[in-house]
């Protein structure tokens, strides 16, 4: 419940302000400019369709077949004997597995015909395919727009398992010392989206959803005020999935794997690594925030995807913008299974409208309490009248999480 505070503004439980569209900490900010939304296309349209929805569709009536067939068999076990039905108990209990895990005939199939419809335009973040930073500077609606920020180093392979796992590294003008680090790690329901999505800062006023999946405007954090400020900045892809249950693990793992190949490789990049910061939104912040508590403890989340597994993937600050996500069924997912047992916990900051349809206000708090309960040091702001992948975000919310990477790193 928020309260008004000595000055009048409106602060959370834990004291917290929760900031507004009017933020004075925010107003010589620059108004960001929008790039044109570009229709898809008939074809691409059904292609998506066809290649998201289809195997889904197949999956479960071959399920329900096989389970009329075993409901017969179970009627004529009598007459027939056991043995009769232990390869159609095998073929169900097979299905059912490779289901589970994503590999079912029928997507890989659907796979395997439907042509590749290229990066999701619902994420409003990556840029057209092909595109240069020139041509896409000259396709904003208004205003002005900021030179490309390049990165140092584009396309690290961080594993070798998919050609997804790979970052964008950019670091600051040192004069001397190591600069702290930011992983930001980008959002999509772990479905879509592109590391590339980050280093623009010019968007503009974001598309109306059309329902719980968007299309969104991906908020990001500003590179170049980073990199001024004297912090690296790494924009990670990770391997994306079909459904977020079967595609949570491997992209933490991925996560976990980058921070062990980032500080493994310090010296050569001039990173601290004693000072690691996650950063992410939506399906990116529970990335984060699966990372920072599982960075002390071995995990499912440590299986080897290199020989790094002898460094360590903790991090030592965690930044979440509507990404406080406990509904993935299964108790691995559940980062409340893992706060109790850690032996340490890098402090969280923790962002989150209350008008999202997708990551609510109350599963905000909840991540918040269960830190607290844990001995974490976390802190909570609800934003008023802000929904999920709200432009208030990247309006009112960089200076106090700046501030909050100053602190936690003692700058």
């Amino acid at each position: 419940m928020k309260e008004r505070g000595p000055d009048g503004r409106h602060r959370d439980e834990d004291g917290a302000i929760a900031q507004t569209r009017s933020d004075p900490l925010n107003k010589n900010q620059s108004t960001p400019v929008a790039l044109p939304f570009r229709p898809l296309s008939p074809a691409k349209f059904w292609n998506r369709w066809i290649l998201t929805l289809t195997p889904h569709l197949l999956d479960f009536l071959i399920f329900l077949l096989l389970l009329i067939l075993l409901a017969k068999g179970l009627v004529r076990l009598r007459a027939h004997g056991l043995y009769s039905m232990v390869p159609l108990y095998l073929l169900a209990s097979s299905y059912s597995y490779l289901s589970f895990r994503g590999f079912t005939p029928c997507r890989l199939i659907i796979g395997l015909c439907s042509r590749r419809v290229g990066p999701e335009p619902a994420d409003y973040g990556d840029p057209p395919s092909g595109a240069s930073a020139h041509s896409i500077a000259l396709s904003a609606a208004a205003g002005p727009v900021g030179p490309p920020l390049e990165a140092t180093f584009a396309d690290l392979s961080y594993a070798h398992e998919s050609p997804l796992q790979k970052l964008d590294l950019y670091l600051p003008t040192l004069e001397g010392g190591s600069a702290p680090l930011v992983i930001w790690i980008h959002g999509g329901a772990l479905r879509v989206g592109d590391k590339s999505s980050m280093p623009r800062r010019n968007f503009g006023p974001p598309p109306k959803p059309r329902g719980r999946s968007g299309p969104y405007q991906i908020q990001v954090p500003d590179v170049a005020a980073l990199t001024a400020r004297g912090y690296a900045v790494a924009s990670l892809n990770y391997r994306l999935g079909s459904w977020m249950v079967t595609a949570a693990a491997p992209a933490i793992r991925d996560g976990k794997a980058a921070v062990r190949f980032l500080r493994s490789n310090a010296a050569r990049y001039g990173l601290d690594p004693e000072r690691f910061a996650v950063w992410g939104n939506s399906a990116g912040g529970y990335i984060g925030a699966m990372m920072g508590a599982t960075g002390d403890q071995a995990t499912i989340f440590d299986e080897p995807v290199h020989a790094r597994t002898q460094v360590s993937s903790a991090v030592q600050a965690v930044v979440v913008w509507y990404g406080a996500e406990d509904r993935l069924l299964l108790p691995r997912l559940d980062i409340n299974n893992y706060l109790p047992i850690a032996r340490t916990l890098p402090p969280f900051r923790i962002v989150n409208g209350d008008a999202d349809p997708v990551i609510s206000p109350r599963q905000a708090r909840r991540l918040h309490q269960g830190l607290i309960r844990a001995g974490a040091t976390s802190s909570l702001t609800i934003l008023p009248g802000a929904g999920h992948e709200d432009p208030v975000f990247m309006a009112t919310q960089m200076a106090p999480t700046f501030a909050f990477l100053e602190r936690t790193f003692g700058r």
